[in-house]
């Protein structure tokens, strides 16, 4: 016997992915992870655990599109890879699962077919041979051969969520590259960009100083043991 719920659940949503935000992620391209963690201040960086499975040959960037689901269920992942439009990251919080995949190849498939950006998750996935042929860069917790959970209609689509330790927002700006992802507010977007470019100055002239090999780093160093109290030999 089976039942059926007359009234929605409450937590069990999907909501309409908001407006593109008129942001030009071109203007990232000079920018790594590591820049815009040190922008943010280290907060919007995800957990290490989440890392690409397949090659990354470049950064990847878009637009989040959140989905929140039941530990190892990917119906909410197919309602938003239909949301989706081209060039947008799905971001998907499975609670650190480490029992089923939620995707492989042929929603990776699927994705390269609709243009979206890149998938990232802190549970797992499989076929990673598929994967790799699929081209759709894919940052997750890890691999494995389980299939997904399909008896779990549980879940929400563009609400906020909490992925690696960072809430994003549908809308949000998502980087990803071989050293991790970071999470950038679409509201931050502009002051990002500003400081990023005075950081990438700064490190240019960190590494070109006037005098060959002088780099203002060593004296910078020195001066904190100094004043923390560093007891220096002589000649060191």
């Amino acid at each position: 016997m089976t039942s059926t719920w007359k009234d929605a659940r409450l937590g069990y949503t999907v909501r309409r992915r908001p407006p593109t935000p008129n942001i030009d992620l071109g203007r990232f391209k000079d920018l790594y992870t590591s820049n815009i963690s040190d922008i943010l201040g280290k907060l919007m960086t995800m957990d290490c655990r989440i890392k690409p499975v397949v090659n990354i040959e470049a950064p990847v960037i878009g637009f989040a599109v959140t989905v929140m689901v039941h530990p190892g269920a990917n119906l909410m992942v197919k309602k938003a890879m239909e949301m989706a439009q081209p060039g947008d990251i799905i971001v998907i919080n499975d609670q650190f699962d480490r029992n089923n995949a939620l995707l492989g190849g042929v929603m990776a498939e699927m994705a390269a077919a609709k243009g979206i950006a890149a998938f990232i998750t802190d549970g797992l996935v499989r076929d990673q041979e598929e994967l790799e042929a699929a081209g759709v860069p894919v940052f997750a917790q890890g691999l494995t051969p389980i299939a997904p959970a399909s008896s779990r209609p549980m879940g929400q689509v563009n609400t906020a969520i909490s992925c690696g330790g960072v809430i994003i927002h549908p809308g949000d700006i998502v980087m990803a590259d071989k050293s991790g992802v970071v999470v950038i507010p679409a509201i931050d977007a502009e002051t990002v960009l500003e400081k990023g470019e005075v950081l990438r100055k700064k490190e240019w002239e960190w590494l070109h100083p006037e005098m060959p090999g002088e780099f203002p780093i060593y004296a910078s160093t020195n001066a904190e043991l100094e004043r923390t109290g560093c007891e220096i030999e002589p000649g060191a």
